[in-house]
């Protein structure tokens, strides 16, 4: 049986409930949410509009971000769960993560 996680053990929960700013981007919140805190967004709005790639050609990229002032590329495969407390996300989140920064070899034909 599955390991299950009462909800009000996530320290973070309550704050990230409270963000109005991050709720509207459903299933991108908690990535939103955590980007926001981690890179210290002032506008999250202009940041979704150019790191949210999620859609249905997004190569398996929900989040993808060009950071040039500290020279990294910060990318993100995310999955928010309707019910909190699960044990992990789906296996093939992190296998479509793994697919993307894979590097590819090209051969000429």
């Amino acid at each position: 049986m599955p390991m299950q996680y009462d909800a009000n053990a996530f320290t973070f929960k309550a704050a990230f409930d409270k963000d109005q700013d991050v709720q509207k981007y459903g299933v991108n919140a908690l990535t939103l949410f955590a980007m926001s805190i981690y890179l210290d967004i002032e506008d999250l709005d202009e940041f979704a509009t150019n790191a949210i790639t999620e859609g249905g050609d997004d190569k398996k990229v929900d989040l993808c971000f060009l950071d040039e002032q500290e020279g990294r590329i910060i990318i993100g495969q995310s999955y928010l769960s309707q019910k909190w407390g699960r044990e992990a996300a789906p296996a093939n989140k992190a296998s479509d993560l793994n697919t993307v920064v894979t590097p590819k070899v090209w051969t000429q034909v």
